[in-house]
């Protein structure tokens, strides 16, 4: 039974039961926990047991900030956490993310920040979405091994993130092809 269960990272009783799709042998952890121990597995997916079935949950809906630059911590210039969306394509699929962005006043732009995150902005001008260096050197080897169209790619990505409800990813398939010829 899941009832008495503890988590493994804390010790405590859970009553919010998470597991990670993606980790090895993953246990399962409270929601918190799973949270403070993907700080620097930001794109894992994670379950949340609901009683009778696991349901699918991404770590932003548990809380999770990405906070980049100072060491995966938020920015001390920062006077209020972030709140516009953003979205990163991985491997795994479509991620809506709250970014922690650098707000120091000599600090890079947030594309530049994106960047030494590995992640590759959509647009350089106030960008909304990237992809992760993973996703580009994966999609460049579906490219020239497979010759798959960035169309099939992308519903690949689209079917990583749910399977089940297609409609819940918003569609960045223009913004793969921009970056993809960048």
């Amino acid at each position: 039974g899941t009832t008495n269960a503890a988590c493994a990272w804390c010790g405590q009783p859970m009553q919010l039961m998470t597991r990670c799709r993606d980790c090895f042998q993953a246990p399962p952890l409270w929601g918190s926990c799973q949270v403070t121990s993907h700080v620097h597995n930001p794109f894992h997916w994670t379950e949340v047991w609901q009683g009778k079935f696991y349901a699918h949950q991404s770590l932003h809906d548990l809380g999770l900030l990405i906070c980049l630059r100072h060491n995966s911590t938020a920015c001390p210039a920062s006077l209020r956490p972030p709140s516009t969306p953003f979205v990163v394509i991985h491997a795994n699929g479509i991620h809506n993310i709250l970014p922690g962005f650098c707000q120091c006043p000599r600090g890079p732009n947030h594309h530049i920040q994106l960047l030494c995150a590995n992640l590759f902005p959509a647009t350089f001008d106030n960008p909304k979405t990237a992809f992760s260096f993973t996703i580009m050197k994966d999609f460049h080897l579906h490219r020239l091994c497979l010759k798959k169209s960035t169309y099939d790619y992308y519903a690949k990505l689209v079917r990583q993130t749910s399977n089940i409800i297609l409609a819940s990813t918003n569609d960045h398939y223009g913004e793969l092809l921009r970056a993809s010829q960048i």
